[in-house]
Order: C-alpha cells, then structure tokens, then sequence
C-alpha cells in the first residue's frame, strides 16, 4: 500500500501496533483453544498502488475471525457505529483508515465483534 501504517499482521505474532497511544497494547495476539476464541481482525481501507483505486482488506490469523469482522463491517448497526468511531472533531470522515476489530467465537462461530481502535492513512505520505 502506498501510505504509512501504524499497524500490520506479523506472521507468528498477531497484529503489531508501532505507535501505542495512551494503554494501547504493542500487539494484539489470539486467544485461542480448539472450540472457542478470540481473534483480532485488522481492516485496512487504502489507496490502490496507483493512488487511483482503493484497496480493502480484511487481515486476521483465524478463519473464525475474519467472517466475524467481515459481518460486523456490512451490518448497519455496527456501519453507524464505525463511522460515529471515525469521524473527526470537524465532522470529516477520513477517506483511508485501518480498524482493529476484536473477535469472540466458538466451535468456528462468531459470537461477538467489536471495535479496538482505529488509525487514519495519510494518501500522500509514502512507505
């Protein structure tokens, strides 16, 4: 992606967190047995490589959770919910965002999802 990120999936360790604000963990690791969980889904929504699309993903280490994330993501209760998470002090939505969404689960099934915490991209600003 051409932009900055603060947060990224680390093979072998979860979602790595750069720059930690405030009690933010460094990372966001799995919590996981054989029938039940928890899974941290990072959602990243930025420029395409030619700065003239758009790139969605949905990046995670558990089946389980990334069909929760992605339920999450196209329900309207949780939609409102992202965007009220989002939106500046000056009322703008920022175009390109990376979401940490936490997962609950049991035997492959997502029970609960919930926001972590959010990062703005910057479009102009180069890896």
């Amino acid at each position: 992606m051409p932009v900055k990120t603060e947060l990224f999936l680390e093979a072998g360790v979860g979602i790595r967190n750069l720059k930690p604000r405030g009690q933010e963990p460094a990372s966001f690791i799995d919590e996981n047995s054989r029938q039940t969980g928890i899974s941290y889904v990072l959602v990243s929504h930025a420029p395409g490589p030619l700065a003239n699309t758009d790139v969605m993903s949905f990046s995670g280490r558990s089946g389980s959770g990334m069909i929760g994330a992605v339920a999450w993501f196209v329900e309207p209760a949780s939609a409102k919910e992202l965007i009220a998470k989002l939106r500046k002090p000056s009322g703008e939505i920022p175009r390109y965002y990376q979401v940490v969404l936490k997962v609950r689960f049991q035997d492959g099934v997502p029970l609960e999802t919930s926001y972590v915490l959010h990062r703005e991209l910057r479009a102009s600003e180069t890896k």
